[in-house]
């Protein structure tokens, strides 16, 4: 896709300008809700590497379903005096030939519909 970057690519920028704020992996809780297909697990994937532990708030479509009491228990994880950065959203399918809202998998013939 043209002008796309990796998901590597954007946690690293994402990272790096919140380190100029302060954020660090000692002092920031990672919080995220991404859909639940594999697809969305290589962003999150890529942002654990990164901070290191991860609150899964759960989701699909990137809502989260955590609740208040989910919430709740997510803030209490927060560092003392830190952040909590929380990453959500669906995953949107492109296909090779530009089809938006499908997705091609590898091994899998069937070109099918995502988020």
């Amino acid at each position: 896709f043209p002008g796309a970057i990796s998901n590597k690519e954007l946690a690293t920028r994402v990272v790096e300008l919140l380190e100029e704020k302060g954020f660090t992996p000692d002092n920031t809780l990672l919080a995220t809700s991404v859909c639940a297909d594999e697809l969305a697990r290589e962003l999150e994937d890529e942002f654990v590497d990164l901070y290191g532990n991860n609150f899964n708030l759960g989701g699909l479509s990137g809502f989260p379903f955590a609740g208040n009491t989910g919430w709740g228990a997510m803030s209490a994880h927060v560092p003392d005096g830190g952040y909590c950065l929380t990453i959500h959203g669906p995953h949107v399918g492109i296909t090779k030939d530009g089809v938006i809202g499908k997705v091609e998998r590898s091994g899998i013939a069937l070109v099918d519909n995502c988020c």
